[in-house]
């Protein structure tokens, strides 16, 4: 659609109200809240299926590693933060594939 097409995604990924995770940040999220044991039953059905997607799928697995990829994509600014985080979670092969892709 032309809203997708011009990153118009609504005010939900408005950038400056909500930050776009890439799948290692929830991952790191999500097990963290584990850990703590912030996890209601409400909720565990869902946070458990989250954290099952989000290990299944996590391409960057050292927290180190997830935190110098945030910093240093935070610096290109040309880019939006959706697809900043999109670029680390399909983590294309070659600059033209990210274009055709993001």
């Amino acid at each position: 659609s032309d809203d997708m097409d011009q990153l118009r995604l609504g005010k939900e990924f408005d950038p400056k109200a909500a930050t776009a995770l890439m799948i290692c940040e929830a991952h790191a999220l999500l097990q963290e809240k584990l850990q703590k044991g912030d996890v209601s039953d409400d909720m565990d059905s869902v946070f458990r299926r989250s954290l099952a997607y989000t290990e299944k799928f996590d391409r960057v697995r050292e927290l180190e590693n997830t935190q110098a990829i945030r910093e240093r994509l935070d610096r290109q600014r040309e880019l939006h933060p959706y697809e900043r985080a999109q670029l680390v979670n399909l983590l294309p092969d070659t600059a033209e594939e990210a274009k055709s892709i993001i």
